[in-house]
């Protein structure tokens, strides 16, 4: 409805390497553990002046695509305490399964009855955290231009519920 909706599609690309001190770590360890700090959020436009603080999702859908060229396998972990299904926060792992090319996987997650937390602080935005988990292949260690690329969209939202601050408008 045109009254009040969320524009999409919101989306967000990122990067997570490796620095010298985590990559000596993997070749002593045989893994590398790094949680993107701080985490990401991901801002969202509307159409009027419209402060949302709560809506639960009727339609639309969470994309990642997730690239990765770390000639290893790991798993890719993403989380957001502000989408949450029947209470519960997103959390997902994916794996990156290293198999001599570059590894590509691309995720569609229905968002139907997820509710979702907008405001923080004034700012109609998510969290996003992301956590690489790389294990040691038997290959060359990673090097620092190595990288797992992100990116994390959000389409066609429609709301079901909303709660906040909805504005002024002229109903004619």
């Amino acid at each position: 409805n045109e009254f009040m909706r969320i524009q999409t599609p919101q989306g967000l690309g990122t990067d997570i390497t490796l620095n010298a001190s985590e990559i000596a770590t993997f070749t002593t360890n045989g893994q590398a553990l790094k949680t993107v700090s701080p985490p990401y959020t991901l801002a969202f436009d509307q159409i009027s002046d419209a402060q949302l603080d709560r809506v639960i999702i009727a339609s639309g859908d969470m994309t990642l695509n997730i690239n990765s060229d770390f000639q290893h396998s790991g798993t890719l972990t993403v989380s957001m305490p502000d989408l949450r299904l029947n209470g519960v926060a997103y959390v997902q792992s994916f794996a990156l399964d290293y198999s001599g090319g570059p590894v590509n996987v691309d995720i569609s997650v229905p968002l139907a009855g997820y509710e979702m937390t907008l405001n923080q602080g004034g700012i109609q935005n998510v969290t996003i955290n992301y956590t690489l988990n790389l294990q040691n292949g038997g290959a060359p260690a990673p090097i620092p231009s190595q990288r797992v690329n992100v990116n994390h969209s959000f389409t066609a939202l429609q709301m079901s519920y909303a709660e906040g601050y909805f504005g002024q408008f002229d109903l004619e």
